[in-house]
């Protein structure tokens, strides 16, 4: 982490537990003055979320103003309506993990994910089921989750969180190690290859924008979090962040609830930041 910090020029935020409310809104009118704001000022709004990019692009439908996009974890990049990178998981690795999962625990919900799209095995319960479709906008059942053939970008499981360090060990162990599992909250945990963090997705779109991790302003709750918080020198945790993100993170604000992230971002046009 830079020891000093200068002008921000990035706000990049998780969304779920952190930017949106638990309902799954946030105030569209303040937030449209506030793009206004930041693009006067050559501010980018960055979003940094597990979510697919459909997903994030359909809750920001009624915003006016260009946003970047760091989704799937950071697995898939995007500047606007521009697709910049993505960090996607071998073919061959895929049809292991998913074969793997599916052997070692059979009641574990799994979607595979593109861009796209989200994949589900056609035996899944409609629980789970309904409960993807809070999070990716077009699901598409298949006879057989290991043999589709699309370039998967993540895979996402459904089950115990108090087993996901047992699990992600045992995933590296017996799959291939250049996969990483992490919590990202809901019940979820995701599994990416190892480059695809929040924060080399923010690289991404700070090489094209030619900004420094010094003007960087990062905001998360989660453990898929602690890559963007640990390397900029303002990060914000929120007040109920898991201990992994609130130790990465310089500072703490308030509640999702009570719209804490809307508030620091008045701060940061405010000259607070």
């Amino acid at each position: 982490m830079e020891e000093y910090i200068l002008t921000v020029k990035i706000i990049a935020v998780d969304l779920d537990g952190t930017f949106l409310r638990d309902d799954k809104t946030f105030d569209e009118v303040r937030f449209n003055r506030q793009m206004g704001t930041m693009k006067n000022k050559g501010i980018h709004f960055v979003v940094a979320s597990g979510n697919q990019v459909m997903k994030i692009k359909d809750i920001f439908k009624r915003i006016s103003g260009d946003i970047g996009y760091v989704s799937d974890n950071g697995a898939v990049i995007y500047d606007g309506e521009d697709h910049i990178r993505s960090f996607n998981i071998d073919p061959i690795v895929y049809e292991e993990t998913i074969s793997y999962i599916q052997k070692i625990s059979p009641s574990y919900g799994i979607l595979a994910s593109t861009d796209q799209s989200g994949y589900i095995d056609a035996r899944e319960s409609d629980k789970f089921v309904e409960m993807a479709n809070l999070y990716y906008p077009n699901i598409v059942k298949v006879p057989n989750l290991s043999k589709i053939d699309k370039i998967i970008s993540k895979v996402t499981i459904n089950g115990p969180l108090d087993e996901y360090k047992k699990f992600a060990v045992e995933l590296k162990e017996n799959v291939d190690d250049s996969l990483v599992a992490k919590v990202s909250g809901f019940g979820f945990i995701d599994i990416n290859v190892k480059e695809a963090t929040k924060r080399n997705g923010l690289n991404a779109l700070q090489e094209i924008w030619h900004i420094q991790d010094g003007e960087v302003l990062t905001v998360g709750d989660n453990d898929n979090d602690a890559e963007m918080l640990e390397y900029t020198p303002l990060s914000f945790a929120m007040a109920k962040a898991s201990e992994t993100a609130a130790k990465m993170a310089d500072h703490r604000i308030g509640s999702n609830q009570d719209d804490s992230v809307l508030d620091l971002i008045d701060d940061v046009l405010a000259g607070k930041y």
